[in-house]
């Protein structure tokens, strides 16, 4: 995150980078590990940046301490803390029972099938007039875990702000910004425009981003796939929103088989490389496929640090590359 002071007659001055802005500006290496975590293993990894959960198990009760972040990082790693901003996870500390009923009731009305014009899953809504709530479906792809209405006041309140503190009472290094891209879940069935949700998830990023600033608490921000939220603003917004971020991260993007979609992927890749942001990519794939990754992520002159997860997408291990 990029820190700016304002001065009398309205100069402004760039602050020297941070020890870890400047860890995290260098590193050539970097590894995503949200289940199964072994402390020992992670400090002992050659890995430059580690993208973790702040806690062991994903409850309080697990909760990673700030000593043993410090110890992480004093083996000369950037650690930085995953948060979802954009889907609530039904294992954390701001699940509400209440919304289970909504969830019953979105699967009788939300339905997810194949759009072979656009050659992707999409969602539709089954009860457009009724059924309304606070929670969406599940997403398919990761057990536990429901879009949200991250618009609403009350998902700041009871998840985002406190879920904040807790990664700055640890003194993580900085923050993964997950499922940025949920927006497009809204548009899907209907509920928002295109317009809308990203302005949307704009302002929430911005609101953290101020968040920290107002703290005077220096964090690295890297945004999952935060570079498909910048097609449909404003320049003046993508250009407000780019500064917010150090980093993005690229997730199963290289294997995308849209001619379209990947066209426009790597226009805006190739842009925020430009724009001098850090690009993370993580692709969930075999072992064999490894060789191809690589190639696919070098194309372009693209300086891309990658990470071969797991295909079954748990992230609960640590891969040695």
């Amino acid at each position: 995150m990029k820190k700016i002071i304002s001065f009398l007659m309205a100069f402004f001055v760039f602050l020297p980078l941070t020890k870890a802005e400047s860890n995290f500006s260098s590193a050539k290496t970097w590894a995503y590990q949200l289940e199964n975590i072994n402390l020992e293993e992670l400090e002992k990894s050659d890995f430059d940046i580690l993208v973790i959960d702040y806690s062991l198990d994903g409850t309080d009760e697990k909760a990673i301490t700030k000593e043993e972040i410090q110890k992480l990082k004093d083996s000369g790693k950037t650690i930085i803390a995953y948060l979802s901003i954009g889907e609530a996870e039904l294992v954390r500390f701001y699940w509400q029972t209440k919304w289970e009923k909504e969830i019953e009731k979105n699967r009788e009305c939300i339905h997810r099938y194949y759009d072979w014009k656009k050659e992707k899953f999409t969602w539709e809504n089954l009860c457009p007039y009724g059924k309304k709530g606070f929670i969406g479906a599940e997403n398919p792809l990761k057990e536990g875990s429901y879009y949200i209405e991250y618009w609403q006041d009350s998902w700041w309140d009871i998840a985002i702000e406190p879920y904040l503190e807790k990664i700055i009472e640890a003194d993580f290094d900085g923050i993964y910004l997950a499922n940025v891209d949920s927006f497009d879940f809204w548009v899907d069935i209907n509920r928002s425009s295109i317009r809308s949700s990203t302005n949307r998830m704009m302002n929430l990023v911005g609101k953290i981003n101020n968040y920290l600033n107002e703290k005077n608490i220096d964090m690295i921000l890297v945004a999952e796939n935060g570079f498909k939220i910048t097609r449909n603003c404003t320049k003046k917004n993508k250009a407000r929103y780019l500064t917010w971020l150090d980093g993005v991260v690229l997730e199963d993007i290289f294997f995308e088989e849209n001619y379209v979609s990947n066209f426009f992927n790597m226009v805006d890749i190739i842009n925020l490389q430009k724009d001098g942001k850090k690009l993370l990519s993580v692709e969930y794939i075999s072992t064999n496929k490894l060789a191809d990754y690589l190639k696919r992520a070098s194309k372009y002159n693209l300086e891309v640090l990658t990470y071969r997860a797991n295909p079954n997408h748990l992230l609960g291990e640590l891969i040695e590359q």
